[in-house]
């Protein structure tokens, strides 16, 4: 199996790219499905995990109030895998370095999924509801 990581951001995104990503997006609400819809494309940010050329999982980033909103999704079939884990270090590795915010939010009840990733780059809890995360250094990480 050839597995691989890409950076795009929404603007860049392919058609085909846009419906395996719905397909992959939870169902009803979702700022995720809104933004694959959405006229205004511009700063959102999609990293997608490839394996044997389809996509099967994928993260995002986007403006939120006061703050940017992160997500991921993985195929039911290929959880469990570090899919998400890997398809998010690649996005929080590229906007890190592109210094657009200081604040994540991400969907509340996921805060085990999302800490070694916000532990590397080091992001810390910032609300008690744990939605929101305080950035004290933001610079550009290297491994």
């Amino acid at each position: 199996m050839i597995e691989s990581i890409v950076v795009k951001t929404f603007k860049e995104l392919e058609i085909i790219e846009r419906e395996r990503l719905l397909e992959l997006t939870k169902e009803g609400p979702s700022v995720f499905r809104n933004w694959l819809t959405d006229k205004d494309q511009s700063n959102k940010y999609s990293s997608m995990i490839y394996l044997d050329n389809q996509i099967v999982g994928w993260a995002a980033a986007g403006p939120a109030v006061a703050a940017i909103q992160v997500g991921a999704y993985v195929d039911p079939e290929y959880q469990h895998r570090s899919f998400g884990t890997k398809v998010l270090m690649a996005l929080m590795g590229h906007i890190t370095g592109l210094k657009v915010g200081r604040y994540i939010q991400y969907e509340f009840g996921y805060r085990d999924f999302f800490q070694p990733v916000l532990d590397k780059y080091g992001f810390q809890f910032h609300s008690q509801q744990g939605k929101v995360v305080f950035a004290e250094n933001i610079k550009d990480h290297k491994d």
